[in-house]
This record gives C-alpha cells, sequence and structure tokens, in this order.
C-alpha cells in the first residue's frame, strides 16, 4: 500500500506549478523512450503522478499556446453569507401573519393544509410569496409540524410546545381510564338509574320503585311476599288481625326504606 501512487480526485484543480511537474514528467519519459508514441508516454506520465490522462493532454495544449497554462479560478468569498437565512429573510412580522391565518383556518373548522396553507400566504399582500418546499421548513422552524390522525389519512397541523404535548397526555390517559363496574351481589341489578330499586321477580318483570329523600315521610309499613325477596328477611311480628303468610317490613330509618 506504501509504494501505490495515490489517484487525484475527479475535478479538482491544478496550479500552475502542479502542471509544470507533470508535464516535466512526461518529457522525462518521452526523453527515455523516444521510440514510444505520445499516447503510451501520457498512460506512463499518468499513471506515475496520479492525474488523468485527459488532464496530460489538457496541459499539454495549454502550454503549446500563446496565453500560456490558465490560472485556476478563485473561490469567491461570500461577504453576506447569511443573506439568504430563513432567520434573516422572514422576521416576526412574517411569522406572526403565518400563525394568524393558521389560528383563522382552524377557527373556521378548516383543514390548514399545506396547500391551502400556501394559497391563503401567497394572497395575502403583506406576506411575501413562498415555494412549498421553503414554507414547509419555515413551518418547521416555527414550531409547527404535520401528522397523520388515525381516524382518517388527512394529515393535522399542529403546534408543537411543551404546554400543549403535556396537556394532550393528561387528556388522553383520563379517556383511557375504564369505568368502574361493581359486580353482581345477591342477584341484585347494580346498573339502575339514581334513585331507583329494581326487586328481582321470576314471574314478573322488574318494577322500578322510585326513591326519594321525602317521599316515604310518613309512609305505612309495607308488606311483600317473601317469594319475591332476593333472600330471607327477619321481619317483625305482624300485629294481630294479619295473616302469617308475609313478612313484615319496618323502615328502619324515617327517611329511607332499605331491604337489607
Amino acid at each position: 500500500m506504501a509504494h501505490e501512487v495515490v489517484k487525484m480526485k475527479q475535478g479538482m484543480s491544478y496550479s500552475c506549478k502542479e502542471k509544470t511537474i507533470i508535464l516535466n514528467v512526461f518529457k522525462y519519459f518521452r526523453t527515455m523512450h523516444p521510440e514510444k508514441c505520445v499516447t503510451e508516454i501520457v498512460r506512463r506520465t499518468a499513471k506515475a503522478t496520479g492525474c488523468s490522462e485527459k488532464s496530460v493532454f489538457q496541459f499539454r495544449k495549454e502550454e503549446a499556446s500563446v496565453e500560456g497554462f490558465k490560472e485556476p479560478s478563485k473561490t469567491k468569498v461570500r461577504k453576506n453569507i447569511n443573506i439568504n437565512s430563513r432567520f434573516i429573510k422572514y422576521d416576526d412580522t412574517v411569522r406572526q401573519g403565518i400563525r394568524h391565518i393558521i389560528y383563522d383556518l382552524k377557527y373556521r373548522n378548516i383543514v390548514p393544509s399545506l396547500s391551502t396553507l400556501l394559497k391563503n400566504i401567497n394572497a395575502n399582500e403583506k406576506l411575501p410569496n413562498f415555494s412549498v418546499m421553503t414554507l414547509r421548513r419555515l413551518l418547521r422552524d416555527m414550531g409547527f409540524y404535520y401528522e397523520k390522525e388515525k381516524s382518517c389519512n388527512a394529515n393535522n397541523l399542529t403546534h408543537q410546545t411543551v404546554q400543549h404535548s403535556a396537556m394532550h397526555n393528561q387528556r388522553q390517559k383520563i379517556n383511557n381510564v375504564k369505568p368502574f363496574s361493581l359486580p353482581p351481589q345477591n342477584n341484585i341489578n347494580i346498573n339502575m338509574q339514581q334513585n331507583q330499586l329494581y326487586v328481582p321477580n321470576n314471574s314478573h318483570r322488574p318494577l322500578p320503585m322510585p326513591l326519594t329523600h321525602h317521599e316515604n315521610d310518613g309512609i305505612d309499613p309495607i308488606y311483600i311476599p317473601s317469594g319475591i325477596m332476593p333472600h330471607q328477611i327477619h321481619g317483625v311480628p305482624p300485629p294481630s288481625g294479619i295473616r302469617t303468610n308475609m313478612s313484615f317490613i319496618h323502615p328502619p330509618h324515617p327517611n329511607s326504606m332499605i331491604l337489607q
């Protein structure tokens, strides 16, 4: 590897001194091998110096011309290197105008797609005209990005901020909470409306018994056949003159009636 000739990069420029050195090698091979043709000498020169054969022919042509070797073009130093920077070219006034258009489209329930946003911005006389790629990069610099929604194929323009991301994560956690469901107890239906008690019956459909805080004030004792009760109730002995095949229930509290 150490004895191999390093080839020059394609498209590189040569100074006048380098061109002179390469042509000196060409002249040396031509003097040492006068019987060889020019093409063979150029091939050996290119192999020895690492440049291409085309460059050697070009150097011989420049040396034979009246002007001599051509000087390589000097790299022009840009004075205003940041003249096309988006941070300098588009100030806060332009950025605020773009934000106003985005929020106005969302307020009118219009999807702010890139084409719709570009059309509205270019129609505004106070804002400069943008291309699609420039507008996309400027939106990314401003903190906006497009994310694909799961429900549809349309892209939604979202403003990427730490506060909005935290609120979105909190809202997502709340939406993912599953409703708490109680297991059935003693064959009583738990999924009922508020202030309604359902007593299961094998022969009839369950009838709602609405109970409020003041409706049962002063209610007389109720007699319920024991056949429709979910379990046996330890009742109070019935008064005289009442049939004994019915259980007696008295409200334990003056404002409520509970089946125990």
